[in-house]
């Protein structure tokens, strides 16, 4: 009997590779997430380390309250990426869910055709041994 051959190894080969893809553009976006969240938390920390500072003039308390400001607008607006790319992630995430299920269904196919091939090929080495043992030993 002829060796196994899975007519659809191709279409797995293709859909493992696209869920590979969407698994490492996953991770890219989970890189981009933790460096989003350490620059909303360092925004917060150096407003927060200015507001501990008090200062004694009229001058340099409207340059800090500029200041301050300034690093609110820069802190809503990192807050507003970092919203943007965890629904990216999210979405990232429903993608490499999808391509496993892909996956796995040409997988799932694979190993019935195989479990088929092997139940044939095991009928047919049965059906040998029966010829060959009821062959008379002597002609």
């Amino acid at each position: 009997m002829q060796a196994f051959h899975f007519s659809l190894e191709k279409v797995l080969d293709h859909r493992k590779m696209s869920e590979e893809e969407a698994m490492r553009a996953y991770g890219q976006l989970q890189q981009t997430v933790h460096a989003q969240e350490t620059a909303c938390t360092a925004l917060q920390q150096e407003k927060a380390q200015l507001l501990e500072i008090s200062e004694h003039t009229i001058g340099r308390m409207q340059v800090q309250q500029r200041y301050v400001m300034a690093l609110s607008n820069a802190i809503d607006e990192a807050e507003t990426k970092l919203f943007h790319v965890k629904q990216e992630l999210a979405a990232s995430l429903d993608q490499v869910i999808e391509a496993q299920q892909a996956r796995k269904v040409v997988e799932k196919l694979r190993e019935k055709k195989f479990a088929e091939y092997s139940y044939t090929r095991q009928q047919e080495e049965q059906k040998q041994l029966d010829e060959f043992a009821n062959r008379p030993l002597f002609s």
